[in-house]
Order: C-alpha cells, then structure tokens, then sequence
C-alpha cells in the first residue's frame, strides 16, 4: 500500500514497522489518505521515501571500505615518514576518489528509509576512520606546522602576529624579544618546513588559543593537536545532528557530514584549523533555528574570531531579524560585541596584525577556475600583473555582492531556507575564490548536511584530483567544471539535485491534530 499525506508531518527515522502504525492511525484520523497500488511503502509529502535492502548492504560496505581506507593512508604516511619520502601522488589521488565516489554512493541511500541501528553504523565509521589516521603524520600538508609554532610562541608569552618565525630565528626584527629568538633556535627544524614563514601568522585569536592549548598540554605534538581539532570536528556533528532533530529531518543525513573524506582527510589527517570555525557555525544555525538569537550571534562572533569568513552569515542574521526591528539591533549588538571581544588580541596588536591577512587577500591563488578565468580576461587587457590581480579580485567582489543581493532579495519561508541560504553564501565563496583548496570545501558541509545538493557533493569526488593538478594543470577544469554544469543543470531540472525540496513539519502541539504523530 502507497501513502499519501495531506499534510507535512514530521519526518523522523521511520521503519517498515513505524510506517504501518502510522498508516493505521493516520487512517483513522483521516490525515493520511489510502492509495491502493501494490508497490513498495512511500510517503508522499515533497519527498520519496522506499525501503530498500540494497541501500543497507551499500552503506555497510562503503563504511568498511572507508575505514580501510583511513588505515591504509595512515599507515602508508607512518611508512613514508620512517622511509623519509611522501606518500605517491597517484595512488593518493585515486583512493581520494574512489572513496568520495563511494561516499557519494553512500549519500544517496539517505533518500530511502533506513533501520535505527544505521545511525549507530554511521557514527562508528566516521569516529573510527577519526582515530585511524590521529596517530598518524599528516599527508603532503604542513600548515599544522604553523599551528605547533603559534602554540608555542603563546605559551612562551609572545605575540604570533608581532613577529614571523624567519624574524623569530635571525634576529634581525627590531625589537626582538631575545627569549623568541631563543624558542626559534630550538624550534629550528620545525620553522624550517613552515609555509611563507616570513610572514607573520595570518590566523584569528579563537584558533590561537586552540594551538596554545594544545601547545601547554603536549609541546610541537601533532598528535595533540589533531585530537584538539578533531574534537571539535565531532562538536559540529553534534550540532547538526541536534539541528536535525529539531528540524525533524532525516537523522541518517549526518552521514553526509561525519562520511564526507574530505572532511575525515582535512581534520583527522591534515589537523587543518577549519574544524574550529565549522563547530561555531554549525551551534549559529542550531542556535537560530531554535529562535535564541543572541546566542547565535554570539556562537557566530566566535566562528568569525576562528576564521574570517563566516561575516558572510551576518546577511542571515539581517535577513531573519529585518522585520523586527528591536529584536535585530539586538542581535546586531550582540554579534558585534562578540566578534569584538574574539578578534580583542589582534585588534590590540595594531595593523601589523594584518600584513598576512592583506597579503593573502592580494596575492594568493591556487586551484582556482572561475577566478583564473576572470584574470585571465583582464591579464589580456592589461599590462601590469599586479593590476590585473587587482580588478581580479575586484570583479569577484562585486559578483559576490550581487549574488548575495539576489539571495536575500527572496524571503525565507522557514528556517529550512535559511540554512539554504547559508550553503548558497558558502558555496559561492568558494566558487569564485581565488583560492579553492580542497580544506576549504569543509566549509560548505555543515549547511551541505541540512539541505542535501547533489552538486555539491561531487565536489568531494573531484577535490581529490588537487594533489595532481600542479602537475596537470588542466584537472583543474575536471575539479570544478562538472560541479559549475550541475549547478545550472539543477536550477532547471529540480530532479537533478536527488534530495527533493523539504516540507517544513508540523509542530506537535498543533490543536488541529488530535494525536501526536
């Protein structure tokens, strides 16, 4: 028997058995309307929900597959680091993307109904290729290198934005604190593989004292570190799925987070910094669907004090609040407060705070499409690069703000349209970005999790070409041209997109219904 609803109920996990009771209640209460076809259980309510074995045994053997794959890669850095080599490109970049093929896989069976127990197979992969690759040195990254000097420059009592580390070991700087310079001497090694260590740090307070606690608990140990970020990796899976629950959405599309290699491979491998900001904003959207404005904003001046980029979000907050306006202003002051106090350390530093801040914002670029692009076109037209660079980036901006113009012009119909809202914002950042590096994806994951996009997804797959594209430039049109042709496919054939509209739930305590469903 096929069901169809009248009306939007909550989704929650249902089962074949749970789908039965509902069918029989629903009846008699006449909320649910009877369709005779002999086919397979569906719910008919802006989405299609089948039960199916096959999506079960494909997402038990894509969760093996997975932490196989995280043994492997971490034994194969503990093997290249005692054999003082690297991990082979190739075979790095085809597991990458086999296993985000299989991930994508794994995502779509979160369209069909899935047992309870799944949800307890899906944290205990994702914890579990977490802790394979803890113990292990990360692979072809070493901006954690960065995070290790930072920690130690704070507990030692310096200032990170003050000096850079290659100041730090010539002792050169004026002003030198000499006890610095003695730290960089015994740190030689480890300045010595640090990225652009002639600048100072580039990274917002909240991060730092993420790295300086690290740093008091276990000094210059990775280890230590990626247990810190991973943590906080696992507060944001919490977020979501606390979200989840309240949205009364699917809890089985925490997989689309907590599954997502790219995020496994960014935090548990790589201990890049981003898990900080994702958890502050991951609890913003929990805490602003569930209508505690100032703690949204207070959890969103404390992404933005781990990482610059969530100011994007500071449209959501304008967009909610516009037409109430007391309830804006004090939000508005409440995020602004926040983000003061955050950024209170570098602010106090002065300018010089900001010399890598400014030079990443001129020069920076890697792994980009759209923005090598634009440049290209003005490179044609102009004779200096640096000029060239500059109406780049420029163009960008003003493409961006538009963008965010159109979006905000619709008003958000639920909190659901928020969160879209916010993947949109994300999405764009880092599609117009001069710097699409595959950590950055990370970013999108949170919101990618609430509102499921197929596009968006199978930028996880083809992310996992970055290591080769320095070789092979033109993988670059692989990474990011077949997302770009999705995106416009989808916008004409919703069905592209897999994971159909959502139907915001009914409360519980609606009068109308005289059971709760």
């Amino acid at each position: 028997m096929i069901l169809r609803r009248k009306i939007s109920i909550g989704y929650g996990d249902l089962c074949p058995t749970s789908c039965t009771s509902l069918s029989t209640s629903g009846v008699a209460l006449g909320i649910i309307q009877p369709i005779e076809n002999p086919g397979e259980l569906k719910l008919v309510a802006g989405r299609h929900i089948t039960p199916s074995r096959a999506s079960n045994v494909l997402l038990v053997i894509t969760g093996v597959v997975l932490v196989l794959a995280a043994v492997l890669l971490g034994w194969s850095a503990i093997i290249a680091e005692a054999l003082n080599s690297q991990v082979p490109r190739i075979p790095l970049v085809a597991g990458s993307v086999g296993v985000g093929l299989l991930f994508v896989a794994s995502a779509m069976c979160m369209k069909f109904v899935q047992p309870r127990w799944m949800l307890f197979w899906i944290v205990l992969v994702g914890a579990a290729a977490r802790l394979v690759l803890i113990p292990a040195p990360p692979v072809r990254q070493t901006d954690c290198l960065r995070y290790l000097w930072d920690g130690l420059v704070w507990t030692h009592g310096y200032n990170p934005w003050a000096q850079s580390p290659a100041a730090a070991l010539s002792n050169k700087a004026a002003g030198l604190p000499a006890g610095l310079h003695t730290l960089a001497i015994r740190h030689r090694a480890l300045i010595s593989h640090i990225n652009h260590r002639k600048l100072p740090t580039i990274y917002p307070p909240v991060s730092e004292a993420v790295f300086a606690i690290a740093a008091f608990m276990a000094p210059s140990s990775t280890i230590m570190l990626k247990w810190w970020l991973v943590l906080f990796d696992a507060g944001t899976a919490v977020a979501i799925g606390l979200t989840l629950r309240h949205l009364r959405l699917p809890s089985g599309w925490l997989l689309l987070y907590w599954w997502n290699p790219m995020v496994i491979n960014s935090f548990a491998n790589e201990a890049h910094l981003d898990s900080i900001a994702l958890f502050f904003v991951a609890l913003f959207f929990l805490l602003l669907v569930s209508d505690c404005a100032i703690w949204a904003c207070v959890a969103l001046g404390l992404a933005i004090g781990a990482k610059f980029w969530p100011l994007v979000f500071i449209s959501i907050v304008i967009r909610k609040y516009w037409k109430y306006p007391k309830r804006l202003a004090a939000t508005l002051v409440a995020l602004i407060l926040s983000t003061c106090i955050a950024l209170s350390p570098m602010l106090l530093t002065g300018p010089r705070a900001f010399i890598s801040v400014q030079a990443y914002a001129h020069y920076w670029e890697a792994n980009d499409l759209v923005f090598h692009l634009i440049s290209h076109v003005w490179s044609g037209l102009m004779t200096s690069w640096f000029a060239a660079q500059r109406a780049s980036r420029m163009t960008v901006m003003v493409l961006y703000a538009l963008a965010v113009c159109g979006l905000m012009w619709r008003r958000p119909k639920d909190e659901i349209d928020l969160i879209k809202l916010g993947l949109w914002l994300t999405a764009l950042i880092f599609l117009l970005s001069p710097t699409e590096l595959p950590w950055y994806y990370t970013w999108l994951t949170p919101m990618l999790a609430l509102s499921p996009r197929l596009s968006i997804l199978l930028w996880s797959c083809t992310l996992g070409l970055y290591h080769l594209s320095y070789i092979y430039p033109g993988l670059i049109w692989v990474e990011h041209a077949p997302i770009i042709l999705l995106f416009i496919l989808e916008a004409f054939i919703p069905t592209l997109r897999w994971f159909p509209p959502v139907a915001p739930a009914v409360p519980a305590t609606n009068p109308k219904l005289p059971g709760a469903l």
